[in-house]
Parts: C-alpha cells; sequence; structure tokens
C-alpha cells in the first residue's frame, strides 16, 4: 500500500512539474531565443492547431523546416536583386535560377524542439552553423564523388554501345548537379559570404559538365523537340525514369522565369501542358487537396539563351528537401513564339526595380511575425482574369495590419490601414475581410503586408482614374520613401514590435 502511495505521488510531483515547466521564450518571440543566438544558430519557426496530437506536430515541424529554408532563400533572392551578377557562365544562371524556383532547400543536421499550449504545438527548426559547415562540406564532395562515378560508368556504357543504361546513367545526375549548387550556395551563406561565390571551383570537380551531360543526352535522344507538347512529355518521361514509386503524390507549380520568382503566359500555358502528362506517371493534387503539404513538389524555371529556351524541373521531397529527380529540355524559342504565348512576363523591368525594394537587406526581422498566404500558397502564383483572390494571414501577436496591393501597371492601393488582429485571433489563420476578382491590368503583382504592435500613422492617398475605371485609395506617396519610413517607425520607436511578408504574383487573361 505504501509502495502504491508513493508511486502516486511521484506521479503527481511528475505532473506538477511538467504543468509548470516554463514557456520558452522562443514560442513567446518568433522563434529568437537567448539559447539560439543568431551568429551561432540558424532556426526555423512554426506551429499548427488542431485536435490530433501527431499531426499538429508533424504540420508544425514542416512549417518550422519551411521557415528556415525560407531564410536562406529571402538572403539568395536578396543577393540576385540587389547586387550585379559577375560572370555569365551557363552554369551558374542555371543554378540560380533552380534554387530561385524552389520551396525548400536540402536541410542537413537539423534539430527540432517542441513545445505544447492549449492545442497548439509550437516548432523550432534548429540549425547549428559550426557543425553544419562540416556536415555540407561533406555532402559537397559526397555529391562531387556520386556525380563522377556516375558519368564515368555511363561514358564507358557509352563507348560500349549500352546507349539506354548509359542513358538512364546521365540522367541520374540532373538532381545530383542541382543539389550540389544549391550545397555549395548554402554553404556560402553559413560562411557569411556571397551564395554564389566558388560555384565555378565546384563545378569543375565533375568531370563532364552538367550543360555537356544535356548534350549527350540530346544525341543519344537523337531528336529535336519541335512543340511544347513534346517538351512536357519529354521532361515528365525523364523524371519518372528516375522516381520508381508511382504512388506518389505530386504537387506542380508553375515554371517561373530565369532568376525571379515571376511567371508569364508560358508558365501557365505550360503548367496546363505538364500536368497533363504527369497525370498518368503520379497522383498530382490540386493546391487545396488533403494531404497537398505532403506531396512531393515539382518546381521548375525557364531561361532565355540566343535563341533558345531551356525548361527544366525538378521534384523536392518537401521534409528532407532532398531532389528526388529533375530533368531539362531545350526548345526554339521560336516555336514558343509562334504559339502565340508570350515568354517575358508583363512589365518585367518595374517588378524588378520593385523587388530590390521589398528585398532590400533592411526588412523588418523581430519577435512579431506576420506569415501571409493567398488562396492559392505564397510562392509561384498565377491567377487568371475573374479569379477569386483572397489574403490569409497569421500572426504570433495582437497587431494593426498595413495591408498594400501593387498592381502590375505601378498603382499602389492601400487595402487596407491599422486592421486590428485582436487576441482571439493569433496564432489562427484568418481570411481578410474582403474577396477580390483578377481584372486588367495583367502582369507582376504583389501584396505588401505591415504588422505592427502600435497605429500606423494615416497614409497619403488620392483618387485616380484610368481607362475610365475609378481607382480609389491610390498611394499618393513614393513607394521606396513609404516603405523605408514604414520600417524606420522601428528606429525611431525601439520598443515597437515590427514584421513584414511581401507575396508575389503573376496575373493574366483567361
Amino acid at each position: 500500500m505504501r509502495s502504491k502511495m508513493c508511486f502516486l505521488t511521484l506521479l503527481l510531483i511528475i505532473s506538477v512539474l511538467l504543468f509548470a515547466a516554463k514557456k520558452p521564450d522562443w514560442v513567446e518571440n518568433n522563434g529568437f531565443s537567448q539559447k539560439h543566438p543568431d551568429n551561432l544558430y540558424i532556426v526555423g519557426f512554426g506551429l499548427a492547431t488542431g485536435n490530433d496530437l501527431a499531426e499538429r506536430k508533424l504540420g508544425a515541424e514542416q512549417y518550422a523546416k519551411t521557415d528556415l529554408s525560407s531564410r536562406f532563400l529571402t538572403k539568395i533572392q536578396s543577393e540576385l536583386l540587389t547586387t550585379e551578377s559577375e560572370t555569365n557562365l551557363d552554369y551558374d544562371s542555371q543554378i540560380k535560377s533552380t534554387i530561385t524556383s524552389q520551396t525548400n532547400l536540402t536541410l542537413i543536421g537539423l534539430k527540432t524542439e517542441f513545445y505544447e499550449d492549449k492545442k497548439i504545438t509550437y516548432a523550432l527548426a534548429i540549425l547549428k552553423i559550426v557543425p553544419a559547415l562540416k556536415n555540407y562540406q561533406n555532402h559537397l564532395n559526397g555529391l562531387s564523388k556520386e556525380i563522377n562515378g556516375y558519368l564515368a560508368n555511363a561514358d564507358k556504357l557509352e563507348k560500349s554501345g549500352d546507349l539506354k543504361t548509359a542513358l538512364s546513367l546521365y540522367r541520374k545526375t540532373f538532381p545530383l548537379f542541382i543539389e550540389l549548387g544549391e550545397t555549395q550556395a548554402i554553404l556560402n551563406l553559413l560562411r557569411g559570404k556571397d551564395p554564389f561565390k566558388e560555384l565555378e571551383s565546384v563545378y569543375q570537380q565533375s568531370s563532364i559538365s552538367q550543360s555537356e551531360v544535356e548534350s549527350r543526352i540530346q544525341k543519344l535522344i537523337r531528336g529535336d523537340l519541335r512543340s511544347i507538347s513534346s517538351a512536357s512529355i519529354s521532361l515528365s518521361e525523364q523524371l519518372s525514369e528516375q522516381i520508381s514509386d508511382r504512388k506518389i503524390s505530386l504537387l506542380v507549380f508553375p515554371f517561373t522565369f530565369q532568376e525571379t520568382d515571376f511567371c508569364s503566359e508560358f508558365s501557365a500555358y505550360f503548367l496546363d501542358d505538364i500536368t497533363r502528362e504527369l497525370t498518368g506517371k503520379f497522383t498530382v493534387l490540386s493546391d487545396n487537396a488533403p494531404g497537398a503539404n505532403k506531396a512531393a513538389q515539382l518546381t521548375g524555371n525557364y531561361r532565355l539563351d540566343g535563341g533558345k529556351c531551356r525548361i527544366q524541373a525538378v521534384i523536392t521531397d518537401p521534409k528532407s528537401g532532398k531532389k528526388m529527380a529533375a530533368a531539362a529540355v531545350v526548345l526554339d524559342k521560336s516555336i514558343i513564339k509562334n504559339s502565340g504565348v508570350a515568354l517575358v512576363p508583363r512589365n518585367f523591368e518595374q517588378a524588378m526595380e520593385d523587388g530590390k525594394i521589398f528585398l532590400s537587406k533592411d526588412v523588418i526581422s523581430g519577435k512579431l511575425s506576420v506569415e501571409a498566404w493567398t488562396n492559392k500558397g505564397n510562392r509561384n502564383i498565377i491567377f487568371k482574369e475573374g479569379d477569386e483572390s483572397t489574403l490569409l494571414v497569421r500572426v504570433n501577436k495582437p497587431c494593426y495590419l498595413q495591408v498594400l496591393y501593387h498592381l502590375a501597371d505601378g498603382m499602389r492601393i492601400l487595402m487596407y490601414n491599422n486592421l486590428y488582429i485582436d487576441v482571439s485571433k493569433v496564432n489562427m489563420v484568418y481570411s481578410l475581410p474582403d474577396t477580390f476578382y483578377v481584372a486588367p491590368p495583367f502582369g507582376v503583382e504583389r501584396w505588401q503586408i505591415f504588422a505592427n504592435t502600435e497605429r500606423f500613422p494615416e497614409v497619403l492617398v488620392k483618387t485616380q482614374i484610368i481607362d475610365g475605371e475609378k481607382y480609389e485609395d491610390v498611394l499618393a506617396e513614393d513607394i521606396e520613401k513609404f516603405t523605408m519610413a514604414t520600417r524606420g517607425m522601428k528606429k525611431k520607436k525601439p520598443e515597437i514590435q515590427m514584421a513584414e511578408k511581401t507575396i508575389t504574383l503573376t496575373t493574366m487573361r483567361r
């Protein structure tokens, strides 16, 4: 009896200790923690709600990993927009394009912490910089060795006449080449360098370049592609050949243009075409389908080089960021032009200039966080004329939102100023009150969302009439001055907590 009482007492003590466990500071501070200073760690923060503990934990962990990955991606995009490229070498351009189109990067050696609170699971993905440097260097060396092994065997088989097996081995190097460049970019960021330094020396470690591999594949296939449809067929066949499990679910994103996250008419056309081809080979899911967040992700980009258009596709495991398959094809640009489909996104130059403002290195980061999505996600997004568009946000503290929409013609519309998110909506996905319908002008457009623990000042707006259409609440101030002034509020009042999020999307005629 006494031993039973002691056991019950022990259980009570353990329960009290667990209940009284102090909430980690990173839960309150958007992943920021005294235990993980940013000179020693890179962290990602995520949370998930729901009744199923296992599902919450899995979801929170995935969000945290995606957040950590996006920290690298944001730095890479910022570098691309704010600095001039020092080289126009083919592999350099290819890897820049490929990384920019990704939704997740390969993450090695992560540790994850969790915290439970009222049916909310919080997760912190932690990458310790010093051991990560060694891990990524080892991974880089391993990739180089694996690539050279495939290439040596493929070369022997090609010379012996076994062209089918040689072709298969050449294609297996594609995802490895992509991961090689990506790994070097991450290594550079961990070292505090330009992400694209030393790419040349890394690729020179391979006995045959990726471009040469593509040339050999084209020679073995013995045929030029003569239509957009044939490019879709070729890519889908190459990708399916590399993945033995036909039961995998696949989420297909629009292909982006060169080193940007912009889409175009060609992106939309090619998305429909390749999705149709892949549907016979995999379980292709729509954006909002159950399990879409766990599905493998197909992303891609296309580059213009003289009279050619190179199209590349990559399938990525969303959990690890590992590249499961990759492929590329080259089309004559004239084939696409003759189809009447535009390759270059509308308002491209203006969108690039705006991007330098939105992705400047002065972007706000702090204890207040704001996440944002459209009803079609937050990366590689296309809306067509007449589509409904909604904006969803999630914040970790009560705050005020200021929301601008940047139209393709350069107008900036103040959609909300001082929209208050109260405590009942904290850590919940909240749909902003209005639904928007896509209409002209078309091109690259953006949502810009500011969050502030104090009210924003009044914004100077005007009414403007364009092509007979009346637009109210048009921002009267220059966007660069406006953005810098808003960010400057935090500098004037350090006690203010602020956050910022920008979503790029492309609108077009149906």
